[in-house]
């Protein structure tokens, strides 16, 4: 006697499609998952806006500088890592 389908026999199946299902989602949705990183993560890029330096054109040495991100401003003193675009973890600031 043959039993009938019963949808309980794929079940594993059916959780895998639905994973797959729910991933596809989240990547369609990356932009607004990328901007909730940015904010709520204390580490992100920062903007130099404003800096000082000494010296002549060809051989600039920066004093400080002022530096915009996603938790405010950002005043460094006396350092090197002054580029354009930086990576700055806010936690071990100040």
């Amino acid at each position: 006697m043959n039993r009938p389908y019963h949808h309980k026999k794929f079940r594993a199946s059916r959780i895998l499609a639905g994973l797959f299902r729910g991933l596809a989602k989240l990547i369609m949705r990356w932009p607004l998952i990328l901007l909730v990183v940015v904010v709520v993560s204390p580490i992100g890029p920062h903007l130099r806006i404003e800096y000082r330096y000494h010296g002549d054109q060809y051989s600039k040495q920066i004093i400080d500088c002022m530096l915009l991100g996603t938790r405010g401003y950002i005043y460094r003193i006396g350092h090197e890592h002054c580029s354009l675009v930086s990576i700055v973890d806010t936690r071990n600031e100040n």
